[in-house]
Formats: C-alpha cells, sequence, structure tokens
C-alpha cells in the first residue's frame, strides 16, 4: 500500500505518493502526523490542514511538565501533604462516647478557632470498636458551633511542616449539634452481651465538608458506650 508525506505547497499542505511519511487519509477528520517536522494534521474536506489544536494540547503538557518539575503524584491527597496542608487527629486510648446529640460530649471532635484565617476541609473519618460495646447503635458524625479547648494536639501529616490551627478534644461541653451522616451501626437489635461493628470503618467525605471558623465536626454514637471506641480525622487546611 502507497504511504504519503504532508509537505507544503504554497500555501496549502498536499500529500505526496510514493514517499516514507504517513498513510493518507481517507475521510473528513483523519488525523495524520509529518514525520519530518513532527506537525499533526487533520483532514478537512479534500484537503490536510494544520491541526493546532493538537498542537496546542502538546506544548501546554509540555509547559505543566516543566512547571511541576516533570513530577506526578502517586496519591490524590499526596500534593496536599507535601505543600503542608494536611493533618490528623487520632484518640490515642479507647473512649467511652456520649449519647446522641447531647452537650456533653465525649469521643472525638475537631474545631476551627473562630479567629483563624484557614478553612478545615474534612477528607476522612475513621472508627474502630476495640471492645464489645454496651448498648447497639449508629456511628456518623455531627458538627455544630462551638469553641473547643484543646485536650488533644493534631499531627502533621508533612513531618517538619506547620503546625494545624485546628483545635482537637476527646471530650468537653457544646452547643447542642446536629447530625450530619451516619456511616455505619454496632450490635443488633436483637443482643446487647456480643456487640460487634458493621460498616466501612474509613468514610471519605472528599472534601464535601468544610469547617468555617467557630464550627466543629465530632463523632456521633446514637447511644453511649464505655470506654470502646476510637476515632480519627484527617482534614485539610486551606486560606481564606
Amino acid at each position: 500500500m502507497a504511504i504519503t508525506r504532508i509537505s507544503k505547497n504554497g500555501n496549502e499542505w498536499v500529500a505526496n505518493t510514493g514517499d516514507t511519511g504517513v498513510q493518507p487519509g481517507l475521510g473528513a477528520g483523519d488525523k495524520r502526523q509529518d514525520l519530518d517536522t513532527g506537525k499533526k494534521f487533520i483532514r478537512v474536506h479534500n484537503a490536510w490542514e494544520e491541526d493546532k489544536h493538537i498542537q496546542y494540547s502538546v506544548l501546554e503538557a509540555l509547559r505543566c511538565y516543566e512547571a511541576e518539575k516533570g513530577r506526578g503524584y502517586s496519591g490524590r491527597l499526596q500534593e496536599a501533604c507535601e505543600a503542608g496542608r494536611l493533618f490528623y487527629i487520632a484518640n490515642q486510648a479507647a473512649v467511652s462516647t456520649s449519647t446522641g446529640l447531647g452537650t456533653t460530649f465525649t469521643g472525638l471532635a475537631v474545631g476551627n478557632p473562630s479567629g483563624s484565617k484557614k478553612n478545615l476541609v474534612i477528607h476522612k473519618f475513621g472508627y474502630a470498636l476495640s471492645v464489645a460495646a454496651t448498648a447497639a447503635g449508629a456511628v456518623g458524625i455531627s458538627v455544630g458551633k462551638t469553641s473547643l479547648t484543646a485536650s488533644l494536639t493534631p499531627g502533621k501529616c508533612l513531618s517538619e511542616g506547620k503546625a494545624s490551627q485546628a483545635i482537637a478534644t476527646a471530650g468537653q461541653s457544646i452547643a447542642a449539634p446536629v447530625l450530619y451522616s451516619i456511616f455505619a451501626f454496632y450490635g443488633t437489635e436483637a443482643t446487647s452481651d456480643t456487640l460487634t461493628i458493621q460498616g466501612h470503618f474509613t468514610e471519605n467525605l472528599d472534601g464535601g465538608l468544610i469547617l468555617e471558623p467557630g464550627y466543629f465536626v465530632a463523632s456521633y454514637t446514637l447511644l453511649g458506650t464505655t470506654t470502646g471506641f476510637l476515632f480519627n480525622f484527617l482534614w485539610e487546611e486551606i486560606s481564606r
């Protein structure tokens, strides 16, 4: 089969048969490349037209490559981590949990101080039941507006990054929160002596919850439990 080279003839590109290069297009929309110059072409009606869009896309990709020094990110949160925006908190020992949406709270809560210049973008919430629970119920998170008092120190996902502006606590008095979402249940309705937890154990919120200054997010258990739960949060801090 004869192949063609795309070449310039006056003001238009033409196909020269019998030369090494690219195969001729058979219809509108066919795309070919000049092997000498690397330029891209597209078949429009009965003529080859230089495809500026393809060239622009290649140049833009090269520009982005240079801007990022050719690096790729292996995980969707890696860039935020390397920039020092990603933080975490977890109970360091199993805790008793308060009942429902009460104002005397125990569990795990993260708050954005009222004077903060950041928004807290919540990415993940994790939970685990380390012993048989003393009641059956649901696990989730609630939100509210209260200035928290620190009893735990948030960790930095970038080891030598700046400290988090968030406040974390395992328990304090809060304004009545609002239930945000339910992720799992623990126990069964039929028994209370061999209760287990059912669920994904880590819930990806994917930035679907953002805490502005003065607001908090907290673990939620429908019924109180005794020294059984561990919780964790992962979040990103973004300038307002």
